[in-house]
């Protein structure tokens, strides 16, 4: 006889299409209270002041304000864009334990490894949302396919935690399916998401640009086969089979229907170009293949978002970012830092030009929205600022989030201090790129340390 599922709590963030999507289907089957939605304050009050809709039915949801203390959930959903997902995880530190299986309904292929970084003592499940053609306006949002969330186990060790989440998504009827191999159909995803998101937002299309004949279907299909390539480099083997299948799965869509980016180019919202063709030309500098659809994709797209910027005002700190972009991809530094910002807003700007220059260095960039402090600088440097930083590869954004829990640790456990508060600073150094005698001087003429 199976044992019946540990997971009493859920909690989401994110009520964008696909979270509210996600979130009303869960909601029908559990009591009040068992499924919550986290979000800031001012988020909150907007939701509740105007409500959200699904398929035009008030969506009775119980909220949780990100800072209020509550204990852990058993299961946690990120539904974010994948450039809000950094202050997500802020969001979400109450949410999440030891304990907690966590999934991520972000897409592309890099957000489990950004959130097994923040939440190391977590399950971070594999994951991959799809079939859904959930649109919102406004608070409103319509869908006629609900979709599913398809994972599996990362390894061996997480076929437990597969088991409890798809016993649970079975007695509450969640469309849910486990696959095998997760990591190929998160590639397959991503495949498909190359091809689909980009050219309908490109073309400002619904479903219905691709699902017919011509000039769109064939540029989706063909940034799709570069994917393919590009797995083949990766070690992931995507089939021709595999590309006819994933392109299918856009027939049944409605044709009105719109997929994320297009969504978003209709919102004036930013885009995900840099999570697709961005990532795309990134491990192809990575591989040493061209992936010339992509290519031009991703200068296409980035042209419509930035059309109304210029480089004038920006020229000085894009110039700081190239020379630290090259520095990082010649392997001179691991990280790099940008000159700090005193408000988010101002960093927001300048993160699009950013990312262009990450991708054309083939390294990877985020915005840290709370400048790390140690004894290395100024503190006035820092304090109350955020800094975009570039960095060389997926392990060094480990080792940098890693250095910033041990100094919150050590802050707790009032052990910041002594030995073990400089060779922190060392640390951060070494991170930076500074030898031994470099981070001694630098912390040695520091006069505006932290107390």
């Amino acid at each position: 006889m199976t044992m019946k599922s540990p997971i009493k709590t859920i909690a989401l963030i994110g009520l964008g299409a696909v979270g509210v999507n996600f979130a009303y289907d869960m909601q029908k089957h559990l009591k009040k209270g068992q499924l919550r939605i986290v979000a800031d304050r001012n988020r909150l009050r907007r939701y509740q002041k105007d409500g959200i809709y699904y398929n035009d039915e008030h969506c009775d949801f119980t909220y949780v304000a990100d800072d209020e203390m509550t204990s852990a959930a058993d299961l946690v959903l990120f539904c974010v864009k994948s450039y809000s997902l950094l202050e997500a995880i802020a969001s979400m530190k109450h949410q999440i334990d030891d304990h907690t299986l966590v999934m991520s309904a972000v897409n592309g292929i890099t957000s489990e490894d950004i959130l097994s970084a923040h939440f190391p003592d977590a399950t971070i499940i594999p994951t991959v949302a799809q079939g859904m053609d959930a649109t919102k306006e406004g608070n409103h949002v319509y869908a006629q396919n609900i979709g599913e969330l398809c994972f599996g186990a990362g390894d061996p060790s997480q076929q437990e935690a597969v088991e409890q989440i798809h016993q649970f998504f079975h007695e509450i009827q969640f469309p849910h399916s486990v696959k095998a191999d997760i990591v190929h159909h998160q590639w397959g995803k991503f495949m498909l998401n190359c091809g689909l998101n980009q050219v309908c937002a490109l073309h400002h299309g619904t479903y219905a640009t691709i699902q017919q004949e011509g000039a769109p279907r064939e540029q989706m299909l063909k940034a799709m086969k570069e994917v393919q390539k590009l797995a083949q480099c990766a070690d992931i083997s995507l089939s021709d089979d595999d590309v006819k299948r994933w392109a299918a799965m856009c027939d049944p869509l409605n044709p009105e229907g719109m997929p994320s980016m297009a969504q978003d180019v209709k919102a004036q919202r930013p885009m995900e170009t840099d999570l697709f063709s961005g990532e795309v030309c990134r491990m192809a500098i990575q591989y040493g293949i061209s992936c010339p659809i992509n290519a031009d994709l991703y200068h296409q797209l980035m042209a419509m978002e930035l059309k109304e910027k210029t480089l004038d005002d920006f020229s000085y700190q894009l110039g700081v970012m190239d020379a630290f972009c090259e520095m990082v991809h010649a392997h001179v530094k691991p990280l790099a830092l940008s000159h700090p910002f005193d408000c988010v807003e101002t960093m927001k700007q300048y993160l699009p030009y950013a990312q262009q220059l990450s991708v054309q260095y083939g390294i990877g960039c985020f915005a840290e929205r709370q400048s790390f402090i140690s004894d290395l600088f100024p503190k006035s440097l820092n304090e109350g600022k955020c800094n975009i930083i570039f960095y060389r590869d997926i392990s060094v954004y480990h080792r940098y989030w890693a250095l910033k829990q041990q100094k919150e640790e050590l802050v707790f456990k009032h052990r910041y201090q002594g030995e073990a508060r400089i060779q922190l600073a060392y640390a951060y150094g070494a991170l930076l790129g500074y030898d031994k005698e470099s981070c001694a001087a630098k912390i040695s003429h520091n006069h505006d340390k932290e107390d």
